[in-house]
């Protein structure tokens, strides 16, 4: 019994030992041995990740805002956890973004809810060629040819405002123009609009999912390894235990039923969308061409292709609502393009108007660097207009090298033939609305607003067609 014990505390005291000088070492090394060691920065970030766990997930997306902090503190090199270099220096972005074989991006997943797909293969050579298959669907000329479509939604859009005035009721622009995007990258991907502009909350459940899933990324930055196993989960056996995930149930069916038709045959109507080139790229290896790798891809496209243009039409319209004499600026511009009633307005003829173009700029602009920026938080358009050419080196809403925003052009056409349409056609009144539910509060990959915000709500006041 004595020799027992004996083994057994013997047993413990090795083990406690082990633990301390595990952490003993990992303190040393992340400290003194590191190669980021000589890096500035708070010696807890380069001790633990719980520094960037606690602004970020306790604080709800706040840690940008705190590298803002340490940049200041510091200077433009800053170690922001134990294995992360941030630099905020602009002539060293293209050094950060530069492609090649020399540039590997491998250490590390960003995000970690869809590792199959494009955006998130985080090894150098799986991005390539699985991005090389999707090039072409999203080229200048691939979207330009697609233009009729996205319109043939836009006026499902102003369909649905014309009934809004003629009712008074009060919408919220963000749910409004989410279900336009996201009919419009469904209607590419898959053939078939998930029909939004056709409902009466315009999707309003499916969306509010698609809305709420970045808040879970920087919960997926710390423990990617929990949303691997959350993902192994049927969808339709978490709706049974929770019936608020039904609507994302059945967009997994649809999604599902949708992507298997593509896989299995030719669309009878002969439409060639997004998974059809997919299918057919000789670059994408039969591996890459499952149902389930196919469903992660279908996420992100909808979800990128969603939120982000979604929200930068809702800054827009805030601002323009806000400010008549932008508004009126911006409708004396139109008139060159939209007073032919029996000539389609296009991409092509919009492109060349200067303040529709620095219109769309100003809503994407992310560089609040001051230097080049003065004001950067005011919505000024004008800044673009009379600025200096430099302005546009240092905007970079869509990234820059092999990682840059795949649908740039998608995104930019929709902003183009959104803006055209409803603002010469439409008056708007925001009821409720302030500054503050435009201007971002968190940072879930994608910016938001304060969490307590009701968003963009307007009245359509005025249809200058009737």
């Amino acid at each position: 019994m004595d020799s027992f014990q004996l083994n057994t505390r013997t047993l413990l005291t090795v083990a406690v030992s082990l633990i301390a000088l595990r952490i003993t070492y990992i303190v040393v090394h992340r400290l003194y041995l590191s190669p980021l060691a000589k890096i500035p920065g708070p010696k807890l970030a380069a001790l633990t990740f719980f520094y960037e766990f606690y602004y970020d997930v306790i604080k709800r997306g706040r840690f940008l805002w705190k590298i803002q902090d340490l940049h200041r503190q510091y200077g433009p090199i800053v170690r922001i956890n134990p294995y992360e270099v941030h630099i905020h220096d602009d002539s060293f972005y293209d050094e950060i973004y530069a492609s090649g074989p020399h540039h590997p991006r491998n250490k590390v997943r960003f995000m970690s809810t869809h590792d199959e797909s494009m955006f998130d293969s985080y090894a150098a050579e799986t991005h390539r060629v699985r991005r090389a298959a999707l090039s072409g669907s999203f080229s200048k000329q691939s979207i330009r040819a697609l233009e009729p479509q996205i319109l043939q939604t836009i006026h499902q859009l102003a369909g649905r405002m014309s009934s809004l005035r003629e009712s008074g009721e009060v919408v919220n622009l963000k749910a409004l123009y989410s279900g336009l995007t996201m009919d419009v990258i469904a209607q590419y991907c898959f053939g078939e609009s998930m029909d939004n502009m056709k409902q009466d909350q315009f999707g309003k459940e499916l969306l509010d999912f698609f809305h709420e899933m970045p808040q879970a990324h920087p919960i997926g930055r710390m423990f990617p390894w929990l949303f691997d196993i959350i993902q192994k989960i049927p969808i339709g056996y978490l709706a049974k235990l929770d019936p608020k995930l039904q609507p994302l149930a059945d967009y997994d069916k649809k999604i599902s039923g949708q992507i298997s038709d593509v896989l299995a045959k030719e669309k009878k109507d002969g439409i060639r969308t997004v998974f059809h080139e997919m299918r057919d790229s000789k670059q994408l290896p039969q591996a890459d061409k499952t149902l389930e790798r196919f469903k992660s891809e279908a996420a992100i496209f909808l979800g990128a292709g969603t939120e982000t243009t979604a929200a930068a039409l809702t800054t827009l319209s805030f601002h323009l609502t806000e400010t008549p004499s932008m508004l009126a600026t911006l409708r004396k511009e139109l008139e060159t393009v939209t007073r032919d009633a029996d000539s389609p307005i296009t991409v092509a003829k919009l492109e060349p108007l200067p303040y529709l173009t620095r219109m769309s700029s100003s809503s994407y602009l992310i560089d609040t660097n001051e230097e080049h920026y003065p004001d950067p938080f005011k919505f000024d358009p004008e800044r673009w207009t009379q600025g200096k050419a430099s302005l546009s080196r240092h905007f970079v809403p869509f990234c820059r090298g092999s990682r840059q925003c795949i649908g740039m052009n998608l995104a930019y056409a929709e902003l183009y033939l959104t803006v055209a349409t409803i603002f010469s056609r439409f008056d708007l009144e925001l009821v409720g609305t302030t500054k503050r539910d435009v201007e971002i509060a968190h940072d879930f990959f994608v910016g938001m607003p304060p969490l307590d915000s009701k968003g963009v709500m307007v009245r359509v006041v005025k249809d200058h067609s009737e």
